[in-house]
């Protein structure tokens, strides 16, 4: 009869395991980013063409828009509607935003 022992596992110093991120696991998982991106000439250009379609597809309905608003009513209408829109934007992007998580409570311990 052969005895076999399992090692146990422990979590790594960098805190990769954690559900909760780190500051090391975040530096880590930036490095880790950081050197695809400098090694992987497919991922600049990926990250370059999205970038620029994404701004583009934004840019030109928007500045179409403008004009439109421009010629029909006015400028002062024109920058109105760009200022509401902007206004609008932000506040969907705050309304988007996670709520921060609070830690949990931990027993405190009676000395």
């Amino acid at each position: 009869m052969t005895t076999t022992t399992v090692a146990a596992t422990s979590t790594p110093a960098s805190g990769l395991n954690h559900p909760i991120p780190t500051r090391s696991a975040l530096r880590a998982a930036l490095v880790s980013e950081w050197t695809k991106l400098r090694s992987v000439r497919s991922t600049v250009w990926a990250l370059v063409l999205t970038s620029g379609f994404t701004i583009g597809l934004g840019a030109l309905p928007a500045s179409i828009l403008f004009g439109l608003v421009w010629d029909r009513v006015g400028p002062q209408a024109a920058f109105t509607m760009g200022a509401a829109l902007a206004i609008s934007a932000a506040v969907g992007l705050v309304a988007m935003a996670p709520a921060p998580k609070t830690p949990a409570a931990t027993p405190r311990s009676r000395a």
